[in-house]
């Protein structure tokens, strides 16, 4: 055995060689507020190799967050950052986000997470009202409520069947609605899907409920 290819490889090899991004942190916990359409976190990072680090490219989990990065190459010993932006849309709840941050030679990327917590603008209860087939067509009540400082006006309900009506109606000004949901009839099982806007810390949110008249147990 030809002793020069055992050790030729470790001719290559030098441990004082390396490339390595230390993150301030990895994951960003966001609580926007409610007239927010947007929020931003920032992941500071320090290259602390000894060669330069490329970062080949930035990958999001979803369309609704975005990344960027002022430049792709950095030194020993430089800093930078990974600039995230989270829209927020029609989102509610915890919203738990990526961003892949893949580095050139690395076998694996850098995972960056976005926990946000979007609070509801308005409460409503319950989200589901449902007849029995051949039940009495009487009324079922939903209430939205509003939360605190974040006033609720212009109440509309649409419904996915026609013949699910519904109507609105004022409990206190700003603070409560009821919302009345009427079968024309239930001798035929049905779904619908109450789509609920309503005007609320200077937005239009939009909120989904259901009504069923579930058929006939076998």
């Amino acid at each position: 055995m030809n002793a020069r290819l055992i050790f030729l490889p470790l001719l290559f090899f030098n441990p004082d060689a390396q490339a390595a991004l230390k993150w301030e942190r990895l994951r960003a916990d966001l609580a926007p507020g409610p007239k927010e359409k947007s929020i931003e976190a920032r992941f500071p990072f320090v290259n602390e190799g000894t060669t330069t680090v490329t970062i080949e490219s930035l990958k999001s989990s979803c369309g609704c967050a975005t990344a960027a990065l002022d430049k792709k190459v950095y030194a020993p010993g430089e800093k930078g950052e990974v600039r995230a932006r989270f829209d927020i849309g029609q989102r509610r709840g915890l919203q738990t986000k990526t961003i892949a941050v893949k580095i050139l030679n690395e076998p694996t990327a850098t995972i960056l997470t976005l926990a946000v917590a979007i609070a509801e603008p308005m409460k409503l209860q319950p989200a589901l009202v449902v007849w029995e087939k051949g039940e009495a067509g009487k009324p079922k009540v939903m209430t939205l409520a509003a939360l605190p400082g974040q006033p609720i006006r212009a109440v509309k309900v649409t419904s996915t069947d026609p013949r699910m009506h519904t109507t609105v109606e004022t409990g206190k000004d700003g603070e409560s609605y009821t919302i009345n949901v009427t079968p024309e009839s239930t001798e035929m099982a049905g779904f619908a899907t109450l789509t609920i806007e309503a005007e609320t810390a200077g937005t239009t949110q939009t909120l989904r409920a259901y009504a069923q008249i579930k058929p006939a147990a076998q």
